[in-house]
């Protein structure tokens, strides 16, 4: 995604430090491939061929704090020679366990593997790195690319939110609660 060069950003306000004693740490990523969810309704069925979406869960631990008041985590995957990014916020998390989640569709993985499918071997690299109020909490990083990162070129906006995609609906109470639009 590109911002329009008129596009004025608001000012960074200035936020009280985390305590000190607040720990956030990332226990483990886990990539899937889920097919789309088949929903049964009193509609006319349609015929479709449910596809396979790429969902990217971290589990991570949260100690020593009451509540993130939110928490944003920045997803990247390589596929091929590519980087795909993309973020999930969410607010009023408690300490505890917990679950992060963001998805790539089915057509957005098609394009960044040139229209093959899906399998193990085609993610090079996945990272994800948890910040609350431009303060980095954590990073994890499975895998290695021959290439240099910083070579690679970055696409936006290929990755999706849960409340984006069919699964919106779907295991409501195993995620946090996602940061409003404009919040």
């Amino acid at each position: 995604m590109t911002v329009p060069a008129h596009t004025v950003l608001p000012p960074k306000v200035s936020e009280p430090p985390l305590p000190s004693d607040s720990r956030l740490t990332i226990v483990k990523i886990l990539p899937s491939s889920l097919r789309t969810p088949d929903y049964r309704t009193d509609v006319p069925d349609k015929r479709f061929q449910r596809l396979e979406w790429l969902e990217i869960e971290v589990e991570y631990a949260v100690a020593g704090v009451d509540y993130f008041d939110e928490l944003t985590f920045h997803f990247t995957v390589q596929l091929r020679e590519r980087l795909f990014t993309g973020e999930a916020a969410y607010v009023d998390v408690a300490p505890g366990r917990r679950q992060a989640v963001i998805y790539m569709s089915p057509r957005a993985i098609s394009r960044a593997l040139d229209g093959s499918a899906l399998a193990a071997a085609s993610i090079t690299t996945l990272s994800v790195e948890v910040e609350n109020r431009g303060h980095k909490l954590a990073t994890m990083s499975l895998g290695r690319s021959s290439t240099p990162i910083s070579e690679l070129p970055r696409i936006r906006g290929l990755m999706l939110e849960k409340g984006d995609t069919p699964f919106a609906p779907l295991w409501w109470d195993r995620y946090e609660r996602r940061k409003p639009a404009g919040r």
